[in-house]
């Protein structure tokens, strides 16, 4: 019975102690591979600038109450007509006229994988260069990256550019 027990803890001790190399050897080597890996730049970013746009559509909010069943106490009496000031941004119903945005100063011609990392050729101002995401080239910074087309933001519009 004493030789069976001494066997098992042989062997349990056996199992342990590969286990125990097997769990240290892995994490030996990930500090082994992280303290090898080459450090990345860091990317500094600038704030996104938003834009406040006033409201395009007005409620006049001068239906009957449907409660009181009276109509509202600035309501036209009948044969009267409805004077509509041009200038009241209140009264002036026509839609606003859409901001002219500039489309980006530079061409897209497509796009280069190094490794795990994408980038965009870009020929701006008569020189070729790479821009990955979150770059910022000139007043526009680059959002996507695909083969055919590149997306670039410029005060929170979002423009496709194909390559050429």
């Amino acid at each position: 019975m004493r030789r069976e027990i001494m066997k098992n803890k042989k062997i349990t001790t056996s199992l342990l102690l590969v286990a125990s190399i097997m769990i240290w050897g892995c994490i030996a080597w990930r500090v082994s591979k992280a303290i090898r890996k080459e450090d990345a730049p860091i990317e500094t970013s600038q704030p996104r600038t938003f834009v406040n746009k006033p409201d395009s559509a007005v409620l006049l909010l001068n239906y009957d109450d449907p409660f009181l069943k009276k109509p509202p106490g600035n309501s036209l009496q009948t044969g009267e007509e409805a004077k509509v000031d041009q200038d009241n941004p209140e009264t002036n119903f026509s839609p606003p006229e859409p901001d002219v945005v500039q489309g980006p100063a530079f061409k897209f011609k497509g796009m280069l994988k190094a490794g795990k990392i994408t980038y965009g050729l870009l020929v701006f101002e008569g020189e070729t260069i790479m821009a990955r995401t979150k770059e910022k080239v000139g007043d526009f910074y680059i959002v996507h990256i695909t083969t055919d087309k590149l997306v670039v933001r410029r005060q929170g519009l979002d423009m496709e550019l194909f390559a050429e």
